[in-house]
C-alpha cells in the first residue's frame, strides 16, 4: 500500500553554466517520470490522493545565478514549465518546456505579490499549492502560457493519483 512517497535524489550543489542546469532538469524530469508512473499505478491503493498534471515546474528565483537560468531556459514568467512527464495529462494537453505561467482559471497570476523569499523556493511553493487547491476543487484547470511570445490557452484534465512528490536535492 503506497499512501504518499517522498523521494530526495542528490544532485551536484550549485551548476555552474546552463549545461548544468539543463542537466538538472533532466535529471528531475527523469524521477518525476519514474514517481508519476509508480504513483498512478498505485492509486487504487491509496488513501490519500492528489490530481497532478505530469509536470516539472520551475522558477527562476531557486537558480542560485539566475542571469545563468534566464539564459538557459528563457523565463518568460517567473515560473514555467520544466519538463514533461510523457503521455501525462500536460503532455496530452499539448503543454510544453519552456511554457510560462500567465493564468490558471482565467485568473491572471500576480507574480510581484507572491515574495521570492529568502531561500528562493517560497514562491513556488506557494504557486505549486494554489494549483492544487485549484485541481482538488476541480479536475480540470484552464491555464494560459506564455509560449515564445504568444499566448496559449490549455484545458488539462488531471486525474487522481498518490499524494507524492518527487524532486532532486541540491543540498550537500
Amino acid at each position: 500500500l503506497l499512501v504518499g512517497l517522498e523521494v530526495a535524489a542528490h544532485a551536484a550543489p550549485n551548476p555552474p553554466d546552463a549545461a548544468a542546469y539543463h542537466a538538472l532538469v533532466e535529471q528531475d524530469l527523469r524521477l518525476a517520470s519514474v514517481g508519476y508512473r509508480l504513483a498512478s499505478a498505485n492509486a487504487p491503493y491509496c488513501d490519500r490522493k492528489e490530481r497532478n498534471p505530469g509536470w516539472v515546474i520551475h522558477d527562476v528565483a531557486q537558480y542560485p545565478d539566475q542571469a545563468v537560468a534566464r539564459a538557459a531556459f528563457g523565463f518568460q514568467t517567473p515560473i514555467e514549465i520544466a519538463a514533461i512527464v510523457k503521455d501525462g495529462p500536460a503532455d496530452r494537453a499539448d503543454a510544453k518546456a519552456g511554457d510560462g505561467f500567465v493564468s490558471v482559471n482565467n485568473a491572471t497570476l500576480d507574480w510581484p505579490a507572491m515574495p521570492v523569499g529568502k531561500t528562493g523556493y517560497e514562491r513556488i511553493a506557494k504557486f505549486k499549492q494554489t494549483l492544487a487547491e485549484k485541481l482538488a476543487a476541480n479536475p480540470s484547470l484552464a491555464v494560459k502560457f506564455s509560449r515564445k511570445g504568444a499566448d496559449v490557452n490549455l484545458m488539462l484534465a488531471a486525474p487522481l493519483i498518490c499524494v507524492s512528490e518527487f524532486q532532486i536535492d541540491t543540498a550537500d
